[in-house]
């Protein structure tokens, strides 16, 4: 595999995350999926984020409802992409995941 055939690889794989990271985000304003969510590149690869001067209550969505009656459907949402992110990334680059923080 020459190094350009490795940089498309790497970056298609990083537009399929951040489309599962988009998907999985809360929608009820949208701002959280279409605003807050960004990503950077940086000298050494790429960034997948939540801007929180954007959307300051995201850390919220992850957590259980203490004020409110049933459970938060978005309880736990990242964790859960930055797992599936994690091992799509494996598939894609032949590697294997050993641990998954979090």
């Amino acid at each position: 595999m020459t190094r350009t055939q490795l940089k498309v690889i790497l970056e298609m794989a990083v537009f399929n995350a951040l489309w599962i990271v988009f998907n999985a985000a809360p929608k009820d304003t949208w701002n959280l999926a279409t605003n807050a969510l960004k990503l950077e590149t940086t000298a050494t690869g790429w960034v997948i984020f939540i801007d929180l001067a954007i959307a300051p209550y995201m850390p919220y969505t992850e957590e259980p409802w203490i004020n409110r009656a049933g459970k938060n459907p978005n309880e736990g949402w990242f964790e859960k992409v930055v797992k599936e992110i994690v091992n799509y990334l494996a598939r894609v680059l032949g590697g294997t995941v050993e641990v998954v923080y979090g």
